[in-house]
């Protein structure tokens, strides 16, 4: 699975004589807040190279010390061997200098505080490689090293992106991006791109397709101007920002490699926690490496560095705070919410991964089943060497690869109250009313409504208005009045949500204010922000997309493939405010079926730019 589903088509071989980089575009056609074009972004790798190594370009059609690609050579300086670059970088850092500069320049901006595209400037700290998983990128799962299917998964951390901005009164700082990640997979070369370095290669190496990236990182509050703060930052999702990717280069490149690419900014849909560490190579007696934060551990009895030296050890894990998509074994009724991805430069290990659920409400332990599958499949799989440690945690044993991970489980677990939104407005005869929106719910009551003159639930009372749930795996609105006769001031109310084993949860508080008739009511106060939500999702045959904007708009709805081509106009023309929905039933503009994949559905009109991700399943 790929979140946030940012993508840029690249091959990148890299050896230390010559490199081959070609992008197809791709370019996402939806409205982002703002895009730049970058001139001459470098990547290096130092030399000798302390980095993982990917290929030899070893081949019967020419030198060769074996004439497989796949098998390193062992003599000492051999200039044949392949690395993936270490560095990627749009500034001169100590002892990564800059051999070509870099430039860029705003294309694009659809900010209400901007005007224009001019005197813009962005840069790209030191990005560097954690991470690298040699793949078949035509079998998931299967061995790497097969003619004609090579590629790798690399990882990119620790970047820092800033963009500056030149009102004519100085440049500033506008916003400050840190934590960057780049999560990209690379096909290996074919026999056609291998020709272009050297007319008689004769093998394939790979497909020689393009390539996925991936790009994220965080906003800098403190150091971002608030204006943009407001644009990008969402605290719901870690204040996370996307990077939107296209280019169309095509270079020969060696140690160092330039590249030129767009890359457009939007705030992302879901958080994504990460947590980094270095394993203890060559451990004579076994390592725990404990990421408390982020609900895992792992026991290394072995751990070999990768890289020439053997010394690369970094191990980086990503907690996805979305529920993961694809194809699950039919045994799995349930998963949770959200995913880990594990990656590492090591060149080989082998250690345990235990699984923390505490807190987590997910039914029985001894339903368990642990679940994996390689970022380019869409197939998850049981983790069948399992240990159930007790009530809340379960170790997967046994592991020598990384990959995206998640717990299932083998009985139905009941749906959690997924609240799309909780808001209470006044009416005309000056009524406290409340209206709630779920996504979901199973072997649920209904619902108790507290109130209180104090944003303190212990103070509130019951007002005795049961309300029975819908217990709709759908979206399903909720209207309530309050009946009592209420003296003008600020109400709060709560939801309590009662499940049928007695268990209950709360929602709230929202809050009301009640006038004296005649008096000018007070302006209204919007504090939720346009949203949108698909459910179900993953679907078959048809799925509800929900918009929320707060105030009526013109507005727009399109349905997009992978490779950016419009697939359907849905018929929307205004948006009132509030919640609309409509549907999706999987057909392009044709009338024809689509095939089963993933789809992003965008909404945009009147500073509104909305995107959500769209799953369907055969």
């Amino acid at each position: 699975m790929k979140t946030s589903m940012t993508l840029i088509r690249a091959w990148v071989p890299c050896c230390l004589i010559f490199l081959f980089f070609t992008m197809g575009a791709y370019l996402f056609a939806q409205v982002v807040p703002i895009t730049f074009h970058l001139y001459n972004v470098e990547s290096s790798m130092p030399n000798p190279p302390t980095t993982p190594w990917i290929f030899d370009t070893d081949d019967p059609g020419w030198v060769t010390h074996d004439g497989n690609p796949f098998t390193v050579s062992p003599v000492i300086g051999y200039p044949l061997h392949n690395y993936a670059y270490k560095w990627f970088y749009s500034t001169d850092d100590p002892g990564v200098p800059a051999m070509d500069p870099t430039d860029s320049w705003c294309i694009e901006e659809n900010l209400p505080y901007i005007d224009g595209t001019d005197n813009f400037r962005i840069e790209f700290e030191l990005y560097h490689l954690t991470a690298l998983q040699k793949m078949n990128m035509v079998v998931p799962g299967a061995a790497w090293n097969i003619v004609g299917q090579a590629g790798d998964r690399r990882v990119y951390t620790g970047g820092v992106g800033k963009i500056y901005y030149n009102d004519g009164d100085g440049e500033d700082l506008v916003l400050y991006v840190d934590n960057c990640v780049l999560n990209v997979y690379v096909n290996y070369p074919s026999v056609a791109q291998m020709q272009e370095l050297v007319a008689s290669w004769t093998s394939p190496i790979g497909t020689g397709g393009a390539t996925e990236v991936e790009g994220w990182g965080t906003v800098n509050v403190a150091l971002s101007d608030p204006d943009w703060v407001a644009t990008f930052a969402d605290p719901a999702v870690g204040n996370r920002i996307d990077f939107i990717m296209s280019s169309v280069d095509h270079t020969l490149q060696g140690e160092y490699g330039y590249y030129s690419f767009d890359v457009g900014l939007i705030s992302a849909e879901h958080d994504i926690q990460q947590g980094q560490a270095l394993v203890p190579l060559n451990p004579i007696v076994p390592v725990i490496v404990d990421f408390p934060d982020l609900d895992v551990e792992f026991e290394f009895s072995d751990a070999i560095g990768g890289g020439d030296n053997q010394d690369l050890n970094n191990l980086n894990v990503f907690y996805n705070f979305t529920e993961p998509d694809g194809i699950f074994p039919p045994q799995i009724l349930s998963v949770l919410p959200h995913f880990w991805d594990f990656n590492t430069d090591l060149a080989g290990f082998a250690t345990t991964i235990v699984f923390d659920l505490t807190g987590m409400s997910f039914g029985s332990s001894n339903n368990w089943k642990i679940l994996y599958r390689s970022g380019l499949s869409d197939t998850w799989q049981v983790w069948e060497d399992f240990s159930i440690i007790d009530a809340n945690k379960i170790r997967a044993n046994g592991v020598n690869s990384f990959s995206e991970w998640t717990i299932g489980n083998t009985e139905d677990i009941t749906l959690p109250v997924e609240m799309t939104s909780f808001l209470a407005y006044v009416n005309s005869d000056q009524q406290a009313c409340l209206q709630w929106i779920t996504e979901s719910e199973t072997n649920l009551r209904g619902y108790n409504i507290y109130r209180g003159n104090e944003a303190v639930l212990d103070d509130a009372i019951n007002l005795n208005q049961f309300v029975e749930a819908a217990n709709s795996s759908t979206t399903h609105t909720y209207e309530f009045t309050d009946p009592d006769q209420l003296e003008p001031g600020n109400y709060y109310y709560w939801l309590s949500a009662e499940d049928l084993d007695g268990s209950s949860e709360y929602f709230g508080p929202v809050t009301v204010n009640l006038i004296n008739p005649g008096d000018n009511p007070p302006p209204p106060d919007i504090t939720q922000k346009a949203q949108i939500r698909v459910y179900p999702n993953p679907f078959n045959p048809s799925t509800q997309i929900s918009v929320y904007v707060p105030e009526a708009i013109t507005a727009s709805c399109q349905i997009y493939n992978l490779k950016g081509e419009l697939v359907s106009n849905l018929p929307v023309d205004k948006l009132s405010a509030g919640w609309n929905r409509m549907n999706w039933n999987g057909l392009d503009g044709k009338g024809q079926k689509v095939t089963s994949g993933i789809y992003f559905v965008t909404v945009h009109g009147n500073g509104v730019n909305l995107r959500s991700k769209l799953a369907i399943l055969k």
